[in-house]
């Protein structure tokens, strides 16, 4: 059935469509938007939406063309279903030096947890991303940018609610939300085999101590198969 997905809006960056000819002719063509796309509300059925790894869709707009193909292939290397703590949702693959492999190396994937900064200003949040460094995949949450605390805690649980992040790391300077922010239940009811409690996800540290904060305090520092 097309129609719940007919009245949803091709509204903001990173929204899932299939490609459709009409009526009933959606097959396995599909696109997202890199940006409001309104003249296809109506006409193409939105059936899901980028959470994360929207560095992706940045570099893959890079390579748009006039002409419709690409400067340089865009190729799906893998798919399947995003399990929420389980499907890591951002990271890298790492070439690791193997003596015993043919090739010499063996590739594995570096998982980078997604963490969103909660702090009085972008500044802070820039300071929180050179103290994680590589370790982290972080999304800045000023509070100055979001019209203060409420405007951050509204962002913060449309978050946590589409899995879109791993961690909350809140500044001191914003201690306040520690206490007006609750889990989503979708993240205290679980049967993924991690029990998660509020201190777990949401931390307060300072920026000097972020690393060492995601590491030793934050449930996907401590979840087996996890690196950071």
């Amino acid at each position: 059935d097309e129609r719940a997905g007919l009245q949803l809006k091709h509204d903001r960056r990173g929204v899932l469509s299939m490609g459709n000819g009409g009526k009933n002719s959606n097959t396995s063509q599909f696109f997202l938007t890199f940006g409001p796309a309104p003249q296809c509300d109506g006409k193409h059925t939105v059936f899901g939406e980028v959470v994360s790894g929207f560095e992706v869709m940045d570099a893959v707009e890079k390579v748009g063309t006039d002409g419709g193909k690409p400067s340089s292939p865009v190729t799906i290397t893998d798919c399947g279903a995003y399990l929420p703590f389980q499907t890591p949702g951002a990271g890298y693959w790492y070439d690791r030096p193997d003596a015993e492999s043919y090739t010499g190396v063996s590739s594995i994937f570096v998982v980078r947890p997604r963490v969103a900064l909660v702090a009085p200003s972008e500044a802070v949040c820039v300071r929180f991303k050179k103290a994680l460094g590589t370790c982290a995949a972080p999304v800045s949450i000023p509070i100055d940018a979001f019209g203060g605390i409420d405007g951050c805690i509204k962002r913060v649980v449309e978050l946590l609610s589409k899995f879109a992040i791993d961690v909350v790391m809140v500044a001191p300077a914003c201690s306040d939300l520690l206490k007006s922010l609750d889990l989503p239940p979708s993240w205290t009811k679980t049967d993924a085999g991690v029990a998660l409690v509020k201190e777990q996800v949401i931390i307060a540290a300072k920026p000097m101590e972020a690393a060492i904060a995601l590491r030793e305090r934050s449930w996907i520092g401590k979840h087996e198969g996890v690196a950071t």
